[in-house]
């Protein structure tokens, strides 16, 4: 056990220059290697779960349409049971991993050594996949991408990248744009206890309007149920003032998004 351990820990790359000052705890150092090896873990079992989607469909590529789709569900059916997802998780992860394995090997490198993780492949992958780049601007994304996804979060990655793809080709990424508008919606899911969901896909521009004066309603309602003398007012007025005051916002703020919806 000991012998193993320490042929992992020595195979392990060194910490990214941004954590190059961790390196000097023994702990944090070993939780590096260990996060190398979950990584380098989860690309082995992603990648022969490729391997086994691609021989299934090497075996049925003489087969009639229907049956090749049929042996393709399959296949992400065993591969969801191995993942312990849903076939339909399955299916965004394979197609997903398939895409940075086919167009994208400095991303799909460092994802198998270790040096980044999936979500980061993810971004990568819909970057390139949704920009519609040619070869040359998609071999630098890739080269770049693999590079900044090391050394920064999730969220920092995901800015970096949307502030590139449009640096690489500003018109391709107006057309992305401009496609990507025709997929916006707005989903209301009505629960128990008078609560609700509220899901929405739309222009950033519109969305921030809308978080600026959730986020002031939010403040007013906070000072207005901090005071005890209002608090006062509102149950003398009865609930049906409150519930037209209510409403009133509701019908705002929906009125807001649908209009964005609408486009």
């Amino acid at each position: 056990m000991a012998a193993s351990s320490t042929s992992s820990a020595s195979s392990a790359p060194p910490m990214p220059e941004h954590l190059r000052a961790l390196a000097g705890e023994p702990e944090l150092s070993a939780a590096w290697e260990q996060q190398v090896a979950a990584r380098r873990a989860e690309a082995a079992t992603i990648t022969a779960l490729l391997d086994y989607r691609q021989r299934t469909a090497t075996h049925y590529a003489q087969e009639p349409l229907v049956t090749r789709s049929e042996a393709d569900r399959a296949a992400v059916r065993d591969a969801a049971r191995i993942l312990g997802t849903s076939d339909r998780t399955a299916t965004t992860v394979l197609n997903t991993t398939q895409d940075a394995k086919r167009l994208l090997p400095h991303t799909w490198g460092a994802f198998c050594e270790g040096l980044i993780d999936l979500p980061r492949v993810r971004k990568t992958v819909d970057a390139a996949t949704t920009g519609d780049l040619p070869d040359d601007l998609l071999r630098q994304l890739d080269q770049a991408a693999a590079e900044q996804a090391q050394r920064r979060s999730l969220a920092e990655f995901h800015h970096w990248l949307t502030r590139y793809i449009a640096s690489l080709d500003p018109e391709a990424y107006a057309r992305a744009c401009e496609k990507e508008t025709q997929s916006r919606f707005v989903r209301f899911q009505h629960q128990s206890h008078g609560m609700s969901y509220l899901q929405a896909y739309i222009p950033t521009l519109e969305a921030a309007a809308i978080e600026k004066r959730l986020k002031a309603a939010a403040r007013g309602l906070d000072q207005h149920t901090s005071s005890g003398d209002t608090a006062t007012e509102h149950r003398q007025a009865g609930p049906g003032t409150a519930e037209t005051g209510d409403a009133g916002q509701g019908r705002a703020e929906t009125s807001t998004m649908e209009s964005g919806a609408a486009g």
